[in-house]
């Protein structure tokens, strides 16, 4: 009777541990499923990114630069000599030739040097030829004929040093064009000094922009390269203009090179020296405008393999998919794609390391890729 009381209790001990850990395992499993199923509701969750439309354009867009229309001659006249302002024979804004006399200094002394010295040299030359006739008659030495010719030379080199005074006290206008400047001290009895400013003429009928072009820009633009200039006085309407130089050094501690363009004048006098002016200029080498253009920095490598994600919609969701593209021309955070993909394709941005295949996404900005 003992041996079957104590053989009960031992089935009912075993049967509440079997039980026990039966109902143990159905709670971790149910732990589990929850997990699984949370994992799964993480990884559906759209990622969101940032998309731009792939389409095509210019591999590099236009250069934009601002400064200061020259004309083609620009010159700033300079007195060369001291002396009183007999008459002043130009006025701002008024056309002169070459050579046009602008100023005249008083000049009745550098007049009689002028008559004095030319007087001297008819002596010295007379003296001279005098001297030479004895020479030939064995009359005068070859000491006598050298100190007559140097005699000579002397008055010509004194008539030449006052006729040079004397042209100095006309001051002309050394090129055609417009006067820019004339101070107000430039007139009839005013005293002036050697260097004092005249005048100072532009030739407008061809026009310059100097420009200052940044350290990156400046490798794309050659001698020659289609430019158009835009000015308020010719209506903003752009002018077709050309490159013609090109610095082969940074002037200053700025880090910018000197650019020139040069365009012939087509507005006529409502063009001034020193108006603001913008140009436009096409870098060399850039005649294609259907090339596609992508930022640098959304192409992935496996391998020797490049690659980028696309957003497609499948259904009513938009996933990334993979697209392996070959590449051409790069310069900086631009890129050209030879195949691959096509105008149209929505391409990711960023971020690009949490993507894979098929992930799940949402574009939440959406540009163009194009340069223009």
């Amino acid at each position: 009777m003992k041996k079957q009381l104590v053989g009960w209790l031992v089935l009912i001990f075993l049967w509440s541990v079997l039980g026990g850990c039966q109902r143990g395992g159905d709670a971790r499993g149910s732990a589990e499923a929850d997990s699984t199923s949370q994992l799964i509701e993480s990884n559906s969750q759209p990622v969101a990114v940032e998309a731009a439309v792939i389409s095509s354009g210019q591999f590099f867009g236009a250069i934009t630069v601002s400064g200061v229309v020259q004309g083609i001659q620009e010159v700033t006249i300079l007195s060369e000599t001291s002396g009183k302002i007999f008459q002043v024979r130009a006025s701002l804004g008024q056309r002169v030739s070459t050579n046009q006399i602008m100023v005249q200094l008083d000049s009745e002394v550098e007049r009689y040097a002028v008559a004095q010295a030319r007087d001297q040299l008819k002596v010295a030359d007379l003296e001279l030829q005098a001297i030479k006739d004895l020479v030939a008659n064995n009359s005068s030495s070859p000491a006598e004929l050298a100190r007559a010719t140097a005699a000579a030379s002397g008055a010509r080199s004194m008539l030449a040093q006052a006729q040079q005074r004397l042209d100095n006290k006309v001051i002309r206008s050394p090129i055609n064009g417009q006067v820019a400047v004339l101070p107000t001290t430039i007139s009839p009895g005013n005293y002036i000094q050697p260097g004092s400013v005249i005048a100072r003429v532009v030739d407008l009928r061809r026009l310059r922009l100097a420009v200052g072009v940044g350290e990156r820009d400046i490798l794309l633009i050659e001698p020659g390269a289609a430019a158009s200039v835009t000015l308020s006085a010719c209506g903003e309407i752009p002018q077709p203009a050309q490159i013609i130089s090109i610095a082969a050094g940074s002037a200053s501690n700025d880090g910018n090179f000197m650019v020139i363009a040069e365009w012939n004048n087509n507005c006529g006098n409502r063009i001034k020296s020193g108006m603001a002016a913008t140009a436009r200029i096409t870098p060399s080498g850039n005649e294609s405008p259907n090339t596609i253009v992508i930022p640098t920095a959304s192409i992935l490598r496996e391998g020797s393999q490049e690659y980028l994600y696309l957003a497609v919609s499948e259904g009513e969701n938009t996933v990334a998919r993979r697209a392996n593209i070959e590449s051409g021309k790069q310069l900086a955070n631009r890129t050209e794609v030879t195949s691959g993909v096509a105008e149209g394709d929505l391409l990711i941005i960023a971020p690009l390391q949490s993507l894979e295949e098929g992930s799940l996404i949402e574009t939440v900005s959406i540009g163009s890729t194009a340069f223009r």
